[in-house]
């Protein structure tokens, strides 16, 4: 029975039986099998983690070493490792620090507050592509 058939049998009648149902069935599994396979290729939220935890890792490299970023104002240094330390090390303490410049890295940091390690990431390693282009960088 094609599905055609199959579809139209169940039409017919107003309330299909068990028997059409699962002839329905059949005949779509069978239509199904017949179609050629799509080539595609999903990629698991581990194998996704991993890609956005090695971009982190090379981003974080990356700042270690740039020169640029020794010059910038103390807000993008905040924010950067605000997002940082979320991503490496999670929430913020309760603790205010009293150090003046402390409590800015601190502020920047609780900004971040319950935001996911992989958001974090993902937000550190645009940040620092926004900084690259707009303080230079290789």
């Amino acid at each position: 029975m094609s599905i055609q058939e199959a579809a139209t049998s169940i039409g017919a009648e107003k309330q299909p039986s068990l028997a059409s149902i699962s002839e329905v069935s059949t005949a779509i599994s069978f239509e199904m099998e017949k179609q050629p396979a799509v080539a595609s290729r999903s990629v698991s939220i581990e194998e996704a983690y991993m890609s956005i935890e090695e971009e982190f890792k090379t981003t974080t490299k990356f700042v270690l070493a740039w020169q640029p970023v020794r010059k910038a104002p103390i807000e993008v240094s905040a924010k950067s490792y605000g997002l940082f330390k979320q991503a490496t090390v999670g929430d913020s303490p309760a603790r205010t620090p009293q150090d003046e410049g402390a409590k800015i890295m601190y502020d920047a940091w609780s900004a971040n507050k319950g935001m996911s390690k992989e958001d974090a990431m993902k937000g550190y390693v645009k940040f620092i592509a926004e900084q690259k282009k707009a303080l230079g960088g290789a």
